[in-house]
């Protein structure tokens, strides 16, 4: 299993026996936050998850990716961790530069912040969520989410 596949098992298990992330923690002898960093991967659109895959990288640099909230930005950062084999360190310290020269660093939780991870809780306990994305646009920051039928 992929660590993609792994967090949509997670996710898929916690959904079918209502249970918290720190039930299923404990069920599986793992932390909670080791729980909430696989699902965290769910944020990945499935184009960015199958590019992820296709360029080898392992689950730690795919989470740091996760912290540019701009899709095209992260996609040419994916691009150029994986054109030159970047560790795990040189990921993270590129990412870093990144968000520190480009400005693009994701805003601190704010109370919308909150609001839109309660939504999408809501929404994958209730229903299929397949993909979700935010961006962060000039005009404000637009939140998608594709549902199946």
């Amino acid at each position: 299993m992929n660590m993609f596949e792994q967090a949509r098992a997670l996710d898929g298990t916690i959904k079918m026996c209502a249970l918290t992330q720190g039930q299923i923690a404990a069920r599986l002898g793992v932390s909670q936050s080791y729980i909430a960093n696989k699902l965290r991967l769910l944020s990945f659109s499935e184009g960015m998850q199958a590019r992820i895959l296709s360029s080898g990288l392992c689950e730690r640099q795919a989470r740091a990716l996760l912290r540019i909230r701009d899709e095209r930005i992260m996609e040419s950062a994916l691009e150029e961790m994986a054109s030159r084999k970047m560790t795990v360190a040189e990921s993270e310290q590129f990412v870093d530069s990144l968000l520190e020269k480009e400005e693009i660093r994701a805003p601190k939780h704010s109370d919308l912040d909150h609001a839109l991870v309660f939504c999408l809780s809501l929404l994958r306990l209730y229903g299929s969520v397949t993909e979700h994305r935010v961006t962060e646009g000039e005009d404000g920051i637009v939140f998608t989410v594709k549902l199946m039928r």
